[in-house]
């Protein structure tokens, strides 16, 4: 027998729907009366057969039909998650390794999560949740059947979740967002068969068991605090998985109900209700969107580089981040295009330059003639002032005949007075008719 598979099955908390725990411990009852772990599943991880024989892991094409080389890569988990493999399924750990190489390989466009699965452990389950949602590629989580607690955690993670909605949407169970612990009592069995059972501490590890033991008691308040704990985490990332979609006012999701396929679309746990080839056409739908972002996010470089795209290189052994490819003649053509730029950018500097002086100079003259426009002004108030002046003495003054004669009879002239041919002068300046 296992023994450190079973400590670790039997030790923690699960994310787990309530009934497949209830059955799960009739087969840990099991293990612990006879000892014998179930046999081995010999299916491969990675068969090459395309017949019924094939592993957890394998390919697709745009169809959906099994492809050795096909562009979605199909991860299916029909079982309870643990953390370490187990009867030749993959625990958590080993399933965040097969999703990190599919996201790291460049024939794998996407990803479908085929999901059947009560839950699983508590301890792996974010993990491989994060695995899922950090991919750069796309993944459709897929259910036909359960998707419930720990596998709706880790299949929320995906960028869609679509139910087949079979039996009009009562052949899938999802949801049961929880966090439960069950373990078995047995001291009552050990005791009619004669069994005591002793315990000993050292005399400092007064506290060690304490909750093991308090709980035998019925005292449960530190367990409940360390499924709380845990319950939080979980509640937070399906709350982050699935913001905007679930309204915890109109039906709240995170108590533990389960739902069928039309209420869980309702209730925003899925995004849409359709077949196993639907799942796969929507992660490639999404693969082509991503691909058309990223092209419209360097549309300058590629119009540079005289492109229809880019070449995509996903991350791996030789490249630590993945990105695109540029070839030889693309970046010819960015560097030419870069120099045409310099080259444009120093003559409009020239002009600009050219520019700039013409205007200091258009600004000089421009002050010039405020300067001289001001002192004609100057000028003329000065003249208003003289005409102004002179046209004030001279009012009223008249005379008759010449100075020095008589003038002759009946008649009478006005005698211009001094003051008025200078005021004359000034106005014929202006342009004004003289004073008479």
């Amino acid at each position: 027998m296992n023994v450190k598979l079973l400590i670790g099955i039997l030790a923690r908390p699960w994310f787990i729907e309530p009934t497949a725990a209830a059955d799960y411990a009739g087969i840990a009852a099991d293990l612990l009366r006879t000892g014998a772990m179930p046999a081995a599943d010999k299916r491969g991880l990675y068969s090459d057969r395309l017949g019924l024989d094939f592993g957890p892991t394998f390919r697709v094409n745009e169809k959906g039909d099994l492809q050795k080389d096909g562009p979605v890569q199909v991860f299916r988990i029909n079982y309870p998650i643990a953390k370490y493999d187990y009867c030749g399924d993959p625990g958590s750990q080993t399933m965040q390794q097969l999703i990190a190489a599919a996201d790291a390989d460049p024939t794998v466009k996407s990803m479908v999560l085929w999901l059947d699965s009560p839950g699983g452990q508590v301890d792996g389950t974010e993990a491989l949740a994060n695995t899922v949602k950090s991919a750069k590629k796309p993944v459709v989580s897929y259910t036909d059947g359960l998707l419930a607690s720990a596998a709706y955690w880790i299949g929320s993670s995906a960028n869609e979740v679509i139910s087949s909605g079979s039996n009009n949407g009562w052949n899938e169970t999802i949801g049961s967002i929880g966090t439960m612990a069950m373990w078995m009592d047995q001291s009552g069995k050990y005791e009619k068969e004669g069994i005591k059972v002793h315990t000993v501490f050292a005399t400092e590890s007064k506290d060690k068991w304490g909750n093991f033991f308090a709980a035998q008691k019925g005292d449960y308040t530190r367990v409940i605090q360390e499924l709380d704990g845990l319950n939080e985490t979980f509640l937070n990332a399906v709350k982050a998985n699935r913001a905007g979609k679930i309204d915890l006012q109109k039906e709240n999701v995170l108590t533990g109900k389960t739902y069928n396929s039309k209420e869980a679309l309702k209730y925003g746990l899925i995004d849409r209700i359709g077949t196993f080839q639907y799942a796969v056409k929507r992660s490639l739908s999404l693969y082509n969107k991503q691909q058309q972002a990223n092209t419209m996010a360097f549309q300058k470089t590629l119009t540079a580089a005289k492109a229809e795209n880019f070449a995509v290189v996903a991350a791996g052994d030789q490249v630590e981040t993945g990105g695109f490819l540029v070839s030889e003649e693309q970046l010819n053509n960015v560097e030419a295009s870069l120099e045409a730029s310099a080259q444009a950018i120093q003559a409009a500097e020239t002009a600009r330059d050219a520019a700039q002086a013409q205007v200091t100079e258009l600004q000089g003259q421009l002050t010039a003639a405020q300067d001289a426009a001001t002192a004609s002004a100057n000028e003329l108030a000065t003249a208003n002032a003289r005409i102004a002046e002179l046209e004030a003495s001279a009012a009223g003054f008249t005379n008759t005949g010449k100075q020095g004669e008589e003038p002759p009879a009946g008649s009478t002239r006005k005698e211009v007075h001094p003051y008025t041919a200078e005021a004359n002068r000034l106005r014929a300046l202006q342009g004004l008719p003289p004073i008479q």
